[in-house]
């Protein structure tokens, strides 16, 4: 849920009355290995299903064979190696909102639907096996607990409506019995003590201060007995139960959203309630509590506002439920905390893992010191970037120690923990680049739990040299360290190596997710080795045909401290390759521009490796990643017409626009306006001071690339004091005024079109210019026809042939 407008949010909040509750059913504990560092965290996969926090996924469920998701009237297994959907079935309605997961119990998986609705589905096929709605309806959002063969939850109508607690049989979806409450249950998810089950409720009114209660209900009734509770208790002051019930020790323990959490002693032989405690923590929550030990732990915090929201990881005495600690996390955990106590023998720590209702929607790890719980420690697990939004999803874990989770982007998340880091890597030898910006997958080899420079050369020889890195690398260990003895199959020892473009101190330097290695062969001898040279934006994407600034850096000597210095290089000759290296890129163009300055463009869309050589090898060769996109082209112009190629440049670069998005006019007469605005932008469209000199231009539209043409000497009106610009301009005057624009240049005049021959004409050196550097090839009749109407397509042609 991103920072959506207050009218939306506030609306949806009056309608709920809620505060985004978390979505957890049960306290949740494992003993599988989950991911324990940032750096070492994986996004495994994710996939999108769900379009926002509205048509979004549910929270995922994990089964034995895949990740169980719903996403509008379907029901979806994802595989749990790529997350794609291997099987699927159709539903009779569709989630509340996703926030509730699906619950696996035997071989059937019983999902919480809209309109008082639930449905079982076989566990391998997701056929549906029976769908159960209940007569006053309403939305499906408590946790469903399934026991002894019956599934037990509560539907939520509003603050003040009835709605039902149920009993269904999971073999047959038949209603064995119902309990009505004002006010329903909002993410109250049960949970059996003995033979009696036990869930707390809304407060049946508006506001968070209201009185609930806690419900002990026998898990079955007799076909005419009465059904009601066999014991119950207000819980005056403490706001609608918006968490599950967690059991521990005969106790009973849950939160409301008026900021309490409570406790109570249940008797699994009687069901009767006992020791009621209700303490204040001053804030909100709807995190289901997590028991371990002498401590209770769950989620509070703020509602959401347009500044988002702000919570805490809170840790509370079991017994007087006092807070002994928090944790202030990055926004209000509305979720159950998962805990994993894989490390808790060897680390003394248990790991807690949350999400937050907040951009940008990670993960984060809460450790806490068992023994002493004063002792924390806050990592952010998972930042979700590229999939930034807000968060209510709690966390569920596979057998393998692999998260899953979902954000309000409508992605569902798997987090794996690193063995590996898949990094990029380039290799020059004496000037030829064998590999650019190569994808590589080292491996930790030496078992100090990350990679290095040694790990990430020994992978990139594995996976790209022939023969492997038996063949073409070694590195040995010396009294400064570690250091190559081959690279590339070369055992000169004239080798160098940078990450991300800084000087690596030796092999051992580490390298995480991304980074990039450059390792070359000098082609030159010490002193005299190549200056190390980069590109300063080393990956980009850009459009076919458009002029892209690029800056070449190179190391110029050392600073008095030995350290590398680096200015701008511009005695670079750069060239575009095919990503694989194979082939020079049709179409490439670059210019120096000075000071390491340099202007690219693409003919084509497709991936590319500029690379940067300079003479003598002057230079390590600087490589860059381009992906190119496609130019945006226009209907009315084909790829066979001559002034194709020109358009879709004059659009890249803004020089020229279409009449609409698809429409560009080309045998539309050009106007003298729109040719010096055309070369207007060609210049950067540049600022400009004072009036105008021509009274007949008043047009704010052009008025300043008119004033900018008769600063330069570009046009000189058609008078002195006017300019008619919405006058057609001619072949002449459009060559005319390019001419100018270009400083005229002087051209032999060795060009002998039939209709101009008078050497005293005003276009006469312009046309000469022009058909001396191909910017116009004149009619097959041997004229250039000066006095003809210029057209669209042929001004823009023109610029194209001149300035490209």
């Amino acid at each position: 849920m991103k920072k959506r407008s207050l009218s939306l949010l506030l609306a949806l909040l009056m309608v709920l009355s809620l505060v985004m509750p978390g979505t957890a059913a049960f306290a949740d504990t494992v003993s599988a290995e989950t991911p324990t560092d940032a750096s070492y965290t994986v996004l495994k996969w994710t996939n999108k299903l769900g379009t926002d926090w509205m048509n979004a996924p549910s929270v995922p469920t994990v089964a034995d064979d895949g990740v169980i998701v719903m996403v509008g009237t379907t029901i979806n297994k994802l595989s749990f190696e790529n997350g794609e959907i291997v099987a699927s079935g159709k539903m009779s309605s569709s989630p509340s909102y996703g926030y509730t997961p699906a619950v696996v119990t035997g071989d059937e998986i019983i999902a919480p639907l809209g309109k008082g609705t639930l449905e079982a589905f076989d566990a391998k096929t997701l056929e549906s096996k029976w769908s159960f709605s209940d007569e006053l309806a309403g939305q499906a959002l408590s946790p469903i607990l399934c026991a002894d063969g019956k599934a037990y939850t509560g539907f939520w109508n509003g603050e003040a409506k009835d709605a039902n607690f149920v009993c269904v049989d999971t073999a047959t979806g038949k209603l064995l019995w119902s309990y009505t409450v004002k006010g329903g249950f909002y993410w109250a998810g049960a949970a059996e003590v003995g033979n009696y089950v036990v869930v707390a409720t809304d407060d049946g009114e508006n506001g968070t201060k209201g009185t609930s209660s806690l419900l002990v209900f026998k898990k079955t009734y007799a076909e005419n007995e009465e059904v009601k509770p066999v014991s119950s208790v207000e819980l005056a002051g403490c706001g609608d139960a918006r968490s599950s019930i967690t059991v521990d020790g005969g106790k009973v323990y849950f939160t409301t959203k008026g900021g309490y959490l409570c406790s109570a002693s249940v008797s699994a032989e009687s069901g009767a309630i006992s020791d009621l405690k209700t303490v204040s923590f001053n804030a909100q929550s709807t995190s289901t509590p997590v028991v371990f030990g002498n401590y209770v732990y769950f989620g509070a915090g703020s509602g959401i506002s347009d500044s988002g929201s702000t919570g805490s990881f809170v840790i509370a005495d079991k017994n007087t439920l006092e807070v002994v600690n928090h944790v202030d996390m990055l926004g209000y955990p509305q979720c159950e905390m998962l805990l994993s106590t894989a490390y808790l023998n060897s680390t003394g720590y248990l790991y807690f893992y949350s999400t937050y209702n907040m951009d940008p929607g990670g993960v984060s790890l809460i450790k806490v010191k068992a023994d002493d719980v004063s002792k924390t420690e806050l990592t952010e697990l998972y930042d979700a970037k590229g999939y930034e939004q807000y968060c209510i999803a709690s966390l569920v874990a596979d057998d393998n120690g692999n998260l899953y989770y979902k954000n309000d982007s409508g992605n569902i998340f798997c987090l794996s923990t690193r063995t590996s880091e898949d990094v990029l890597v380039s290799i020059a030898d004496k000037g030829s680049v064998e590999l650019s910006y190569a994808s590589v997958t080292a491996y930790d080899r030496n078992n100090d739990g990350s990679i290095d420079i040694d790990e990430v050369m020994y992978a990139t020889h594995e996976q790209y040299y022939e023969g492997g890195a038996a063949a073409g690398y070694a590195s040995a260990t010396g009294d400064y360290g570690a250091y190559i003895t081959k690279l590339w199959g070369d055992e000169s020892g004239n080798f160098g190596y940078f990450v991300d473009d800084k000087m690596a101190m030796g092999l051992g330097d580490k390298v995480g997710r991304g980074q990039h290695v450059y390792a070359y062969i000098n082609a030159n001898s010490y002193p005299n080795n190549d200056a190390y040279s980069y590109f300063e934006t080393p990956v980009f994407d850009c459009e076919a045909y458009a002029a892209t600034p690029v800056k070449l850096i190179a190391q110029n000597g050392y600073d008095e401290n030995w350290s590398p210095k680096f200015e701008g290089y511009d005695k670079a000759q750069l060239k575009a390759y095919t990503a694989d290296l194979k082939a020079e890129a049709e179409g490439f163009k670059a210019v120096s521009k000075g000071n390491g300055e340099y202007s690219i463009s693409f003919a084509k869309a497709g991936d590319y490796c500029v690379v940067a050589t300079a003479e003598n090898n002057a230079i390590i060769p600087a490589v860059c990643k381009v992906r190119v996109m496609a130019a945006n082209g226009f209907a009315d112009v084909k790829e066979t017409d001559y002034y194709y190629e020109a358009t879709l440049w004059g659009s890249a670069n803004d020089i020229v626009r279409g009449f609409s998005a698809d429409k560009f006019a080309p045998n539309a007469p050009c106007t003298r306006a729109q040719i010096v605005t055309f070369l207007y932008r060609l210049a950067g469209s540049p600022e400009v001071s004072g009036n105008c000199k021509f009274a007949d231009v008043t047009d704010k539209n052009y008025i300043d690339a008119i004033i900018w043409a008769a600063e330069e000497g570009v046009t000189k009106g058609t008078t002195a004091t006017t300019f008619s610009p919405n006058a057609t301009c001619t072949r002449a005057q459009a060559v005319t005024f390019l001419h100018r624009y270009m400083d005229t240049p002087k051209a032999a005049p060795a060009h002998s079109f039939t209709d101009v021959t008078n050497t005293g004409a005003f276009y006469y050196d312009a046309v000469m210019w022009a058909a001396d550097n191909g910017v116009t090839l004149g009619f097959a009749d041997g004229s250039f026809r000066p006095g003809a109407v210029c057209t669209r397509a042929e001004i823009v042609t023109f610029i194209y042939r001149a300035a490209a």
